[in-house]
């Protein structure tokens, strides 16, 4: 499975899956570490974009305009706005809820 980043860069694996040795861990646990890893990286990264439409949106809000039309504009930057926010609320919640998930596991396995 490939997401790819948010800055549009590049297209990554999520799961890196890796054929089990003797001795070692469950792979299970490198691909869980893996995309913990990744979902945190993505959500950062939103973080940092969104950041920077809120600056562009905020800019675009101050423009010396009236009328309808800059009723109008005004309001869909609103919309656009309210959408980031939901989505950064998403991403922030999905980052914690991966770093909780971590398991602890006594060296040797699973």
């Amino acid at each position: 499975m490939t997401i790819t980043s948010l800055s549009g860069n590049s297209t990554q694996p999520l799961f890196n899956t890796t054929a089990p040795t003797f001795g070692t861990t469950c792979p299970c646990l490198t691909v869980a570490a893996n995309g913990r890893q990744r979902i945190t990286a993505l959500a950062a990264n939103s973080a940092s974009i969104h950041g920077s439409i809120h600056e562009t949106l905020a800019t675009a809000h101050g423009i010396d305009w009236n009328g309808k039309a800059a009723n109008h504009y005004r309001d869909r930057i609103a919309t656009v706005r309210n959408s980031l926010s939901a989505h950064d609320d998403e991403a922030r919640s999905t980052a914690q809820v991966a770093q909780v998930s971590q398991v602890a596991l006594p060296q040797g396995g699973a």
